[in-house]
């Protein structure tokens, strides 16, 4: 019997991206970053921050120390104080589309090693493109002694309105925030169920006949005037009741048990 593969949820774990040049071996863009610290007390930091960007497809450009890579704020100058808004310029690769990922870390190091961040904005302009703006909202401690307890921050608005993200030219479809992670290291992993349908059921165009009840005139105790009237109905079903998956249905760390056992899953498991 022929089998089908049907794609039907592209939706499952996948690593297989890192930090890398996004057009070119050049750095053909010139980035301007600005970084305002919070005014609340004890917000300022002396730690080296480190900044990764994305894009939509998956690509990546990391800073790993700011102010060593561009401060424009002089000699003698302290970045990351209470209440500042640092500014910092240099050169990267081009992206293929706006950014729209952030990760935001701290080595921890120094004096006061805690930070509170309020938003980080970056502008990317080169030659024949358009400049792109993009504001990244943070408002969160990067510190391992106050909530949330971790050194980095991760902002992500790579996802549409309707859950689209486009990595190589693979729409994936009905992605939810909490299954992507950014890795430290620049690994995209999306975490998940079904990337494609491996079944012996094919799609097809179901017929049926639909009865609806209608009332011709005024309604009357002595009369019925109900009339039945057929209507014909067509869809399309692709992913029947009755099609049961044996691709690789699987999470980061579990495997359905239907797949193991051989068995095959279905919308049940979903």
């Amino acid at each position: 019997m022929k089998i089908n593969h049907i794609c039907l949820s592209l939706f499952i774990l996948l690593s297989i991206f890192t930090i890398g040049i996004c057009r070119s071996d050049d750095a053909d863009c010139v980035y301007t970053v600005y970084v305002r610290t919070g005014s609340i007390l004890k917000a300022g930091t002396d730690s080296n921050i480190t900044l990764t960007l994305y894009d939509a497809y998956g690509y990546g450009f990391r800073i790993k120390n700011l102010e060593a890579w561009g401060g424009l704020m002089g000699p003698g100058y302290n970045y990351f104080e209470r209440g500042n808004l640092d500014i910092f310029s240099g050169r990267g690769p081009c992206f293929n589309g706006p950014v729209c990922a952030l990760n935001l870390t701290s080595d921890g190091t120094g004096k006061h090693h805690g930070w509170y961040c309020n938003y980080v904005e970056v502008t990317i302009t080169g030659a024949h493109q358009q400049c792109a703006q993009t504001l990244f909202t943070v408002e969160q401690w990067l510190a391992t002694d106050t909530k949330p307890y971790e050194l980095t921050a991760i902002r992500n608005s790579c996802l549409s309105d309707d859950k689209k993200w486009m990595i190589d030219g693979i729409i994936y479809r009905d992605l939810k925030r909490e299954n992507i992670l950014i890795w430290e290291d620049g690994h995209i992993m999306l975490t998940g169920f079904d990337l494609c349908f491996d079944t012996d059921v094919s799609p097809k165009l179901e017929n049926r006949t639909n009865i609806k009840v209608v009332f011709r005139g005024k309604y009357s105790c002595f009369s019925d005037r109900r009339q039945q009237r057929e209507e014909r109905i067509t869809r399309f079903i692709v992913e029947m009741s009755t099609a049961f998956s044996r691709s690789c249905v699987e999470t980061h760390e579990h495997l359905a048990p239907e797949l193991i056992s051989g068995n095959g899953h279905g919308n049940g498991v979903d």
